[in-house]
């Protein structure tokens, strides 16, 4: 590899110097208490709470459900497709913490999205009802189809 004499990492170094610039800077580290193994629980977890809470808010989120879950399956195909060609080496998990960490970003944001986002009800349609048959609720209160109910009725 002449062509990479030139860089200024490698030049005049003992392989001394060069482990010691990677402890030098933080970016050459990867975390030592975060396993891949929980990475792909907190995946998981997070696939659960998002089903749960789309059902509880009777969301359409098959989408960005099966989007990420086919993210992190294909990040660990990557791997094993690449262990299968050669001999097991750290560098070939790369490409699967990357895909795994989108994936995980991807499910967090839909799950905070779905868990906060305001326009959005978690009460029932029955407690929904109930609210406006009293005439204790307001639009503000109530989402979705009682709202324009609510609305209608406060015109006529």
């Amino acid at each position: 590899m002449p062509d990479q004499a030139a860089l200024l990492t490698f030049r005049d170094k003992s392989a001394a110097q060069v482990m010691a610039l990677f402890k030098k800077h933080s970016y050459f580290h990867h975390p030592k208490n975060l396993s891949y193994s929980a990475l792909l629980s907190f995946c998981c977890v997070n696939l659960v709470l998002l089903a749960v809470l789309a059902k509880m808010r009777k969301e359409k989120v098959a989408a960005v459900y099966s989007y990420a879950a086919v993210l992190a399956l294909v990040a660990l195909f990557m791997m094993l497709a690449n262990c299968f060609l050669a001999v097991f080496q750290p560098r070939f998990t790369l490409p699967m913490w990357e895909v795994t960490i989108i994936s995980a970003s991807v499910l967090f944001g839909k799950t905070m999205e779905c868990l906060f986002s305001p326009h959005r009800s978690l009460f029932s349609r029955h407690f929904q009802d109930s609210l406006e048959n009293s005439g204790k609720a307001n639009p503000d209160q109530v989402s979705g189809e009682g709202a324009k109910h609510i609305d209608h009725v406060a015109r006529t």
